[in-house]
Protein backbone atom coordinates (compact mmCIF):
# COMPACT_ATOMS: atom_id res chain seq x y z
CA UNK A 1 0.00 0.00 0.00
CA UNK A 2 1.18 3.00 -1.15
CA UNK A 3 -0.02 7.02 0.08
CA UNK A 4 1.04 10.10 -0.74
CA UNK A 5 0.87 13.67 0.41
CA UNK A 6 1.63 16.69 -0.61
CA UNK A 7 3.35 19.31 1.42
CA UNK A 8 2.28 22.61 0.53
CA UNK A 9 4.59 25.23 2.35
CA UNK A 10 7.57 24.04 0.20
CA UNK A 11 5.91 21.86 -2.98
CA UNK A 12 7.84 18.63 -1.96
CA UNK A 13 6.23 15.31 -1.95
CA UNK A 14 6.03 12.90 1.43
CA UNK A 15 5.62 9.38 0.79
CA UNK A 16 4.67 6.86 3.58
CA UNK A 17 4.88 3.19 3.04
CA UNK A 18 3.59 0.61 4.33
CA UNK A 19 4.03 -2.95 3.60
CA UNK A 20 1.58 -5.59 4.72
CA UNK A 21 4.07 -8.43 4.71
CA UNK A 22 6.16 -6.12 6.86
CA UNK A 23 3.37 -5.22 9.30
CA UNK A 24 1.64 -8.26 10.12
CA UNK A 25 4.40 -10.90 9.66
CA UNK A 26 4.71 -13.82 12.24
CA UNK A 27 7.66 -12.09 13.81
CA UNK A 28 5.53 -8.92 14.37
CA UNK A 29 2.32 -10.36 15.48
CA UNK A 30 3.49 -12.96 17.60
CA UNK A 31 5.41 -10.48 19.98
CA UNK A 32 1.97 -9.06 20.47
CA UNK A 33 0.98 -12.37 22.05
CA UNK A 34 0.23 -12.24 25.57
CA UNK A 35 0.21 -16.10 26.75
CA UNK A 36 2.49 -18.15 27.05
CA UNK A 37 3.14 -21.44 25.08
CA UNK A 38 0.67 -24.01 25.60
CA UNK A 39 1.58 -27.09 28.09
CA UNK A 40 -0.75 -29.22 28.40
CA UNK A 41 -2.07 -32.50 26.82
CA UNK A 42 -2.57 -32.25 23.16
CA UNK A 43 -6.24 -31.56 22.22
CA UNK A 44 -7.50 -33.16 19.10
CA UNK A 45 -10.66 -31.91 17.15
CA UNK A 46 -11.76 -34.53 14.69
CA UNK A 47 -13.41 -32.49 11.54
CA UNK A 48 -16.61 -34.26 11.64
CA UNK A 49 -17.29 -32.64 15.31
CA UNK A 50 -15.54 -29.45 14.94
CA UNK A 51 -16.99 -28.54 11.17
CA UNK A 52 -19.70 -26.05 11.07
CA UNK A 53 -21.15 -27.44 7.88
CA UNK A 54 -20.44 -24.23 6.21
CA UNK A 55 -18.14 -25.63 3.07
CA UNK A 56 -16.89 -28.64 1.77
CA UNK A 57 -18.85 -31.85 2.59
CA UNK A 58 -18.25 -34.96 4.58
CA UNK A 59 -15.94 -36.92 2.86
CA UNK A 60 -17.83 -40.30 1.44
CA UNK A 61 -14.55 -42.81 1.92
CA UNK A 62 -11.82 -41.09 4.77
CA UNK A 63 -9.52 -43.65 3.16
CA UNK A 64 -8.71 -45.47 5.90
CA UNK A 65 -8.61 -42.75 8.42
CA UNK A 66 -9.46 -42.64 12.00
CA UNK A 67 -12.47 -40.36 11.98
CA UNK A 68 -14.52 -39.12 9.04
CA UNK A 69 -12.68 -36.21 6.99
CA UNK A 70 -14.25 -33.49 5.51
CA UNK A 71 -13.67 -33.15 2.00
CA UNK A 72 -12.58 -29.55 0.64
CA UNK A 73 -12.42 -28.70 -3.20
CA UNK A 74 -10.25 -26.13 -5.10
CA UNK A 75 -12.02 -23.16 -3.95
CA UNK A 76 -13.98 -23.66 -1.49
CA UNK A 77 -13.83 -22.72 2.37
CA UNK A 78 -14.97 -24.55 5.77
CA UNK A 79 -14.97 -23.11 9.54
CA UNK A 80 -13.72 -25.39 12.36
CA UNK A 81 -14.51 -24.80 15.91
CA UNK A 82 -12.08 -25.61 17.95
CA UNK A 83 -12.15 -25.00 21.92
CA UNK A 84 -9.30 -24.52 23.55
CA UNK A 85 -8.32 -25.45 26.99
CA UNK A 86 -6.94 -22.27 28.32
CA UNK A 87 -5.63 -18.50 26.65
CA UNK A 88 -2.18 -20.04 25.08
CA UNK A 89 0.16 -19.91 22.46
CA UNK A 90 -0.65 -23.35 20.39
CA UNK A 91 1.12 -25.38 17.80
CA UNK A 92 -1.34 -26.53 15.26
CA UNK A 93 -1.26 -29.10 13.25
CA UNK A 94 -3.37 -31.03 10.58
CA UNK A 95 -4.02 -34.20 9.07
CA UNK A 96 -4.61 -34.19 5.47
CA UNK A 97 -4.95 -36.59 2.26
CA UNK A 98 -4.55 -35.29 -1.34
CA UNK A 99 -5.66 -38.02 -3.20
CA UNK A 100 -5.39 -36.30 -6.88
CA UNK A 101 -3.35 -36.74 -9.38
CA UNK A 102 -1.95 -33.56 -9.05
CA UNK A 103 2.15 -33.20 -8.77
CA UNK A 104 1.32 -29.56 -7.38
CA UNK A 105 1.37 -29.70 -3.27
CA UNK A 106 -2.59 -29.06 -1.41
CA UNK A 107 -2.64 -24.70 -0.37
CA UNK A 108 -4.97 -22.92 1.93
CA UNK A 109 -5.09 -20.52 3.87
CA UNK A 110 -6.66 -19.96 7.78
CA UNK A 111 -8.11 -17.44 9.56
CA UNK A 112 -8.76 -16.95 13.03
CA UNK A 113 -11.59 -15.92 14.79
CA UNK A 114 -12.30 -14.14 11.26
CA UNK A 115 -9.06 -12.70 10.30
CA UNK A 116 -5.61 -14.10 9.27
CA UNK A 117 -3.51 -14.18 12.71
CA UNK A 118 -0.81 -13.29 10.53
CA UNK A 119 0.53 -12.55 6.82
CA UNK A 120 2.23 -16.37 6.25
CA UNK A 121 -1.31 -18.00 6.95
CA UNK A 122 -2.45 -16.26 3.72
CA UNK A 123 -0.62 -19.50 2.04
CA UNK A 124 -0.06 -22.64 3.88
CA UNK A 125 1.20 -25.58 1.79
CA UNK A 126 0.62 -29.42 2.15
CA UNK A 127 3.08 -31.28 0.52
CA UNK A 128 2.49 -34.61 -0.80
CA UNK A 129 5.03 -37.51 -0.86
CA UNK A 130 6.90 -39.24 -3.37
CA UNK A 131 8.60 -42.33 -4.24
CA UNK A 132 10.30 -43.72 -7.07
CA UNK A 133 9.05 -46.26 -8.91
CA UNK A 134 10.05 -50.03 -8.55
CA UNK A 135 10.81 -50.45 -12.24
CA UNK A 136 13.59 -48.69 -13.84
CA UNK A 137 12.86 -46.46 -16.63
CA UNK A 138 14.56 -46.53 -19.95
CA UNK A 139 14.88 -44.32 -22.58
CA UNK A 140 14.60 -45.50 -26.79
CA UNK A 141 17.80 -46.70 -27.16
CA UNK A 142 17.89 -48.91 -24.13
CA UNK A 143 19.65 -45.86 -21.58
CA UNK A 144 18.61 -45.70 -18.06
CA UNK A 145 16.56 -42.70 -17.49
CA UNK A 146 15.25 -40.97 -14.34
CA UNK A 147 11.87 -42.41 -13.41
CA UNK A 148 8.81 -39.68 -12.71
CA UNK A 149 8.09 -40.40 -9.56
CA UNK A 150 4.99 -41.79 -8.11
CA UNK A 151 2.76 -39.96 -5.60
CA UNK A 152 2.18 -41.64 -2.43
CA UNK A 153 -1.49 -41.97 -0.87
CA UNK A 154 -1.27 -41.61 2.43
CA UNK A 155 -2.84 -39.57 5.68
CA UNK A 156 0.33 -36.79 6.41
CA UNK A 157 0.52 -34.58 9.39
CA UNK A 158 1.61 -30.87 9.34
CA UNK A 159 1.92 -28.26 11.23
CA UNK A 160 1.16 -24.59 10.34
CA UNK A 161 4.21 -23.28 9.03
CA UNK A 162 5.84 -20.52 6.68
CA UNK A 163 5.45 -21.91 3.18
CA UNK A 164 8.83 -19.95 2.51
CA UNK A 165 10.10 -21.56 5.40
CA UNK A 166 11.91 -18.71 6.77
CA UNK A 167 10.87 -20.10 10.01
CA UNK A 168 12.12 -23.55 11.20
CA UNK A 169 9.58 -24.13 13.72
CA UNK A 170 5.72 -24.69 13.78
CA UNK A 171 4.21 -21.02 13.81
CA UNK A 172 2.00 -20.90 17.05
CA UNK A 173 -1.56 -19.47 17.17
CA UNK A 174 -2.75 -17.57 20.37
CA UNK A 175 -6.17 -19.11 21.25
CA UNK A 176 -8.80 -17.30 23.59
CA UNK A 177 -10.02 -20.15 25.92
CA UNK A 178 -13.22 -21.48 24.77
CA UNK A 179 -14.19 -21.38 21.40
CA UNK A 180 -11.78 -20.17 18.36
Amino acid sequence: EEKSAQVSSDKTTAIEYSNEVINSNYTAMSAKYTSEPYSGKTVEFPAEKAWKKDGGELAADSYGYKNAAVDLKIGQTASFAVYAPEKAQYAVSFDYYSYDDSTLPAEMSLKLNGDYPFYEARRLVFESMWKNPEEASYDRYGDQIVPVPEKIYQWQNKYITDASYRYSTPLLLELEKGEN
